[in-house]
């Protein structure tokens, strides 16, 4: 038995889909580099809205653990970014009357906060981390969200922070950091 060595190649930098200047700003750039170091983080025990983590971002969004925290890790990722948010940014409500017009079929961009649920209430919240390439045939966007379930199911049964297509049906809007740095 042999081994064979490849020459070493140029490693991608973070998020090596993402340029600044060329397919994002440097803010859009910023916030789905931070929405990347949680990536893996998970409940503990599963099923508890617990964690290290999760209990640090909830004491820090002025709230006691366990909570429901979509909305407030999408809040931390934008405050770590500079980014004003709304004052009970926990609640994923409250994120609501800072959505693009034209809601679900608004044009959408890497760095948005994607809003899930029904017309009049936000069940759950995530960040745009890819949007599609039409011209290189690409359809996906893909986003990172806390408290969702697996494989990108609908039942936000908080299992952890994870990165996955946008695939469920009621999406109400997205919220531009542009927008909310704007005031």
């Amino acid at each position: 038995m042999s081994l064979y060595t490849l020459p070493a190649e140029a490693w991608p930098r973070a998020l090596g889909w993402l340029v600044p200047g060329e397919n994002c700003t440097d803010l859009q750039f910023k916030i789905c580099q931070r929405a990347w170091c949680d990536l893996g983080i998970l409940e503990v025990p599963n099923g508890s809205n617990r964690g290290t983590r999760i209990d640090r971002y909830t004491l820090r969004s002025g709230l006691k653990p366990p909570q429901y925290w979509c909305a407030i890790l999408v809040g931390a990722v934008y405050a770590d970014c500079e980014i004003p948010v709304p004052v009970d940014y926990p609640s994923t409500d409250m994120w609501l009357p800072y959505m693009r017009e034209g809601g679900a079929k608004a044009k959408f961009e890497v760095g948005d906060a994607i809003l899930y649920g029904t017309k009049k209430d936000a069940k759950h919240i995530g960040i745009v981390v890819r949007v599609p390439e039409l011209g290189l045939g690409q359809k996906y966007t893909l986003t990172v969200e806390g408290n969702r379930g697996f494989a990108g199911t609908d039942t936000n049964d908080g299992l952890g922070v994870g990165l996955g297509p946008v695939t469920r049906k009621d999406i109400l809007g997205y919220v531009s950091p542009a927008a909310l740095a704007l005031g």
